[in-house]
């Protein structure tokens, strides 16, 4: 499920929750009287979504699916409970904005700095190099929405079908570019990436490619 189906199912904006699941709003706006909605949605009790505990106060797992026969292999060790926001220190820095769509607008420059500091999820507790951006764009979407903050590991390999943000410099003395693309292949000379809206393969030249980094995933994030 995308963040923005969540939002439209609980029923509070896309931004709102991006919030949330961002650590930007340490205690969310009514959020009590919404847990229940989201554990509704997500097939979890209020509590385990709240703290990782059942009802009893013991900690226990989500279901998954309606029955056994749509249960999935257990991904944590038994009496771990859910990271506690709280206890994630503030100091993943985001490193400015990546655009989302070709033709360098909205382009992010590196040589700005850090433009804000985040949460660090406890899956990338030790990584010093993990860096966040700032999607700018529609052209990711659903995938990314505009404003969407996403966490890149320059160390991680890199594969078709993964998220990527790329780096480049079209000519010795331009601007550093960088764009949020899902990558489809590499060529000698040009390295195919895909985005969604509209749906569509674009090309850069290998030449003029920086780097390309992964952008990590949620249970990367939280180090499932």
């Amino acid at each position: 499920m995308t963040n923005a189906a969540l939002a439209q199912a609980i029923g509070v904006p896309s931004k709102r929750l991006d919030a949330w699941l961002q650590g930007r709003v340490d205690q969310p706006r009514g959020f009590n009287s919404i847990l229940p909605k989201i554990a509704e949605v997500l097939n979890v009790s209020p509590s385990w979504l709240r703290d990782g505990t059942d009802e009893t106060g013991a900690t226990t797992e989500p279901p998954v699916g309606p029955g056994p026969s749509n249960a999935a292999p257990d991904i944590r060790s038994a009496g771990t409970a859910v990271p506690n926001m709280r206890d994630m220190p503030k100091d993943l820095p985001v490193q400015g904005t990546a655009a989302g769509a070709d033709g360098g607008v909205g382009a992010m420059q590196f040589e700005g700095g850090v433009v804000d500091y985040v949460r660090r999820p406890p899956g990338v507790s030790g990584a010093k190099e993990v860096y966040g951006l700032y999607v700018v764009g529609e052209s990711m979407w659903p995938r990314f929405q505009n404003g969407e903050l996403v966490i890149c590991h320059p160390r991680r390999p890199v594969n078709s079908g993964d998220d990527v943000v790329i780096q480049l410099r079209r000519g010795e003395y331009a601007e550093l570019e960088v764009f949020v693309k899902t990558l489809v292949r590499r060529g000698a000379d040009t390295v195919t990436a895909r985005q969604y809206n509209p749906d569509r393969e674009i090309s850069f030249k290998t030449a003029d490619i920086i780097a390309i980094h992964r952008i990590l995933s949620l249970p990367e994030l939280l180090g499932f």
